[in-house]
Order: structure tokens, then sequence, then C-alpha cells
């Protein structure tokens, strides 16, 4: 029978009228180097014996589809450089030994099925590995030891996002070296931030959604080159630290952050600002005015005071802006009116004074919303107005 080395079916409704079933002539064949059938919403169990059959295949690719099963490896696939059974229904762990049936893997990715159990710390031998995904899955137990601080130089996705995982994965001295996204959120992760040596470059780190505690560390703003840094939803207190920054993302919302907000966060790379329901106070920086690229601008549930910036009226390309639950005083300036397209404006819960500009009536942004009453000295608005 004809070999085939490269069959790549993405997006092709692979036997349909048989119920989607995984194509039976694959059994024979024997030297299939890259293999693509993703996307094609095929059931079934994970057709293991296209691994064991195939002792030269360099690329797998299965992600969503709908194979239930655990994961079985052969000592026969050396050759795996990526392996991707994302979105599917796999259950059981991740092979212990993983590493001895990929050693030379490049791509992993796991994501998006119902694996459990521990993640093997054999995957932090992988010195070849680029980009691990184990993310959307009920792994459990602790990130084991060098699988973020030592593994090799070419590490540079790890996302292991919604899982059950534990401990104190960030603490401590060690270092991110060549890292570029870095995934820990939604999980059960404790502890302090602690020193991380850096020294290339982060793009990206989001531990939202965790327990960790403590304050934020000074190096977090003396990263060059974060681009994006998600802090949300966890136990961090104290003020933000200044620094040289170059944000384009910043969420730190939901913690127990104090002190006024710092004037640093003024870069014109910030695309998304969000402080909300922390414990600043003081006015709203004046360097704010340099935000000319924000879209979204969470400033609410704070105690902030003094009166709202007139110079946000001419931040553009605002779509968002949150001030609600703040102690902001006086009128609402005419200003806002220029914001022609922001969707979504909450002023409400300060002690703003005066009369409701009907301007703000005349905004056409994308399904448009303005909430601006439940302040207590403004004057009667027009039921456009919450």
């Amino acid at each position: 029978m004809f070999q085939l080395k490269v069959l790549v079916l993405s997006n092709c409704n692979i036997n349909r009228a048989k119920g989607n079933v995984f194509p039976s002539f694959l059994v024979k064949q024997h030297k299939l180097q890259v293999l693509d059938m993703s996307h094609n919403s095929m059931k079934g169990q994970l057709p293991n014996w296209v691994i064991k059959h195939n002792p030269m295949l360099e690329v797998l690719i299965l992600r969503n589809n709908l194979f239930y099963g655990t994961i079985m490896l052969f000592r026969t696939n050396h050759n795996i450089r990526l392996f991707d059974l994302s979105g599917n229904l796999l259950t059981g762990v991740i092979p212990k030994f993983i590493q001895r049936f990929l050693p030379g893997i490049s791509h992993l990715d796991l994501s998006s099925n119902s694996l459990d159990g521990v993640i093997p710390s054999s995957i932090g031998d992988m010195s070849e590995l680029n980009v691990l995904d184990l993310s959307n899955n009920k792994l459990c137990g602790e990130v084991p030891s060098g699988l973020i601080a030592n593994n090799s130089r070419l590490l540079y996705t790890v996302k292991l996002s919604n899982n059950k995982l534990h401990g104190e994965v960030l603490s401590g001295n060690f270092s991110l070296d060549g890292i570029w996204n870095l995934h820990l959120d939604n999980n059960n992760f404790t502890g302090n931030i602690g020193n991380l040596a850096i020294t290339g470059s982060l793009g990206l780190l989001d531990i939202s959604n965790n327990f960790f505690t403590g304050l934020i560390p000074s190096w977090i703003s003396n990263v060059s080159i974060i681009s994006e840094l998600v802090l949300r939803n966890n136990s961090l207190e104290g003020p933000f630290p200044c620094g040289t920054t170059s944000f384009t993302f910043l969420d730190i919302s939901e913690n127990l952050l104090s002190g006024p907000i710092p004037s640093c966060l003024n870069t014109r790379r910030l695309e998304h600002l969000h402080l909300g329901s922390n414990s600043f106070t003081g006015p709203i920086p004046d360097s704010f005015r340099n935000l000319t690229k924000v879209l979204t601008l969470d400033l609410s549930n704070n105690y902030l005071s003094g009166e709202i910036p007139s110079f946000f009226g001419k931040l553009s390309n605002l779509i968002i802006l949150l001030l609600r639950e703040n102690n902001l005083m006086g009128s609402i300036p005419k200003q806002l009116c220029q914001l022609t397209n922001v969707s979504l404006l909450d002023l409400s819960n300060n002690s703003l004074s005066g009369s409701i500009p009907s301007c703000l009536h005349n905004i056409t942004g994308p399904s448009y919303q303005a909430f601006v009453q439940e302040s207590t000295a403004l004057s009667h608005a027009p039921s456009f107005y919450s």
C-alpha cells in the first residue's frame, strides 16, 4: 500500500456520514511524519495506535476533536517535535516519564481536556521544549521545582492556567531566563512574589485569581520589556512600586493595594489600565493626561478624591471609563462629551454635584451606556442615565 509521509486534513468534516470516526485506512500507514487531523469533531477513543505504528512521526495535531481515553506513549516515538492533543475529552494522568518518550519535543499542548493528577517532573528535563500548554485541565499538586526556573533556555511559553495547582510557585529567588509568556492564573497558588531574576525579557505574566500575598516587588516595575501584567484578584498589599515601565496592559484590580495612584503609570503605550477594587487614595494623577492610547480605564471602588479631570475628554481612544464608588467631588466636566468612542461611562456613587451635562446624551459610541446617578448632589437627569 502507498505510504504517506504528510497528511493534513484539518477542518474537513472527516467521516461525517460514518459518525465522525477516525479514518480506518490510517491503520496501514507506517511512515507518517506529519499528521494533522484537527478541528474535525471526530469521536471515539484516542487513536494511540497512530503513535505506535509511525516511529518516524514528527508532528501530531489532533486538537479540537471529541476523542476520549488516556494518553499512551511508546519508546518508538523519539522523533516527535510537535504533539498537540488539546481541546478533546481526554482523562487520566500525563505519563510520568513523558520525557523519555518525547526527548526532542519542542511544542507540547495538552490543554482543554480533563487530565488530572500531578505535572510530571520529567517535563522539566525536556531540553528542547519551547511551548508547554497544560491549561484548562484538572491538574493538582505543586509545580515541579525546575519546570519554570531551571528549564532549557529554549522554553518561552508556559501555560498552566485553570487547574487546581497549589504551592508557593513564585516564592524565593530564581530566574525566569528566556521565558516570554507565563500563565499561572486561576489556580490555588499562595505565598509572596519573590525576587525573580529576568535576564532576558518577560512579555506577559498572568497570576490572576490566586491567593498571592505580600507586597508587589520592585522588579515588576523595572523590567523594561514586560508588556502585559495581570495580578487581578489576589491579596497583594501596599503601594504599587514605581519604576521604568513599558506596560500595554496592567491589571492589578481586586487586591488590597493602598496609597496614591503611582504617577509613573503614565506610559503612552498603556492601552488597558485596571486599578479597581483596591484602597487607592488621593486625586487622579495629572500625569494620566499622557495615556493617549488607553482604551479601558478602571479606577472604580477605591477612595479617590478630588475632581474628575477635564483632560479625560482628550483621551479620544477611551472605550470604557469606570470611576464609580469613590469620593470624587465637583461637577462632571463637559469635556467627557468628547469621548465619542466610549461605550461604558460609570461615574455613579461619588460625591459629585451640579447638573449632568446634557451632551452626554449625544455620545454615539457602540452600545453606549452612562451611569452617573446615585451621587449625592447631582441635579435630576434625563431617563437615559441610570
